[in-house]
């Protein structure tokens, strides 16, 4: 890249400003950096139309769509403003929101901490439903030894929640 100033030599050094919105940014060769001048490049024109007109192409004019928990009526402005869930079905409601929320405060979207004796069976549940997750992906990708395996560990997992023992 050439000097932004002299237009002769290689730049090697990068002035970047920053205010407010507006970005400015100037590559300078040694001499005219070392000469401690700035010069604020021109400000960016406006878009070229078909690039504008791509980016906003798909875009419906109008505000978004409103979404409302079916159970308490909480919309998704109110989950933002107050920071407080309505009822356990805005949970499902807006889980594509509250996921990355999650995520990002917990590291995590599901307990994985100490579970008390009693809640020993959503444990259990847990581990039942990525088992068949697991036998499923086994199954499509063909790996069948796997999923015989899998498939025999499920069943002593689902005896065992039934609680009587036999085999089936």
């Amino acid at each position: 890249m050439r000097c932004h100033r002299c237009g002769q030599r290689e730049a090697s050094v990068h002035w970047l400003e920053i205010a407010g919105e507006t970005r400015h940014s100037v590559w300078l060769c040694a001499d005219c950096a070392a000469s401690g001048e700035r010069e604020t490049p021109p400000a960016p024109g406006p878009e070229p139309e078909p690039l504008v007109s791509f980016l906003g192409r798909g875009l419906a004019p109008g505000p978004a769509p409103r979404v409302a928990c079916p159970g308490c009526g909480t919309t998704l402005e109110d989950l933002r403003r107050d920071n407080r869930l309505g009822c356990a079905a805005c949970y499902t409601t807006f889980r594509a929101t509250l996921l990355p929320l999650l995520a990002r405060f917990h590291r995590h979207v599901s307990h994985v901490g100490k579970v008390p004796g009693g809640a020993r069976p959503a444990t259990r549940l847990a581990e039942i439903t990525k088992m068949r997750l697991a036998l499923t992906k086994a199954v499509a990708a063909e790996e069948f030894e796997r999923a015989a395996g899998l498939r025999d560990r499920l069943r002593e997992l689902e005896d065992g929640e039934s609680g009587d023992g036999r085999e089936a």
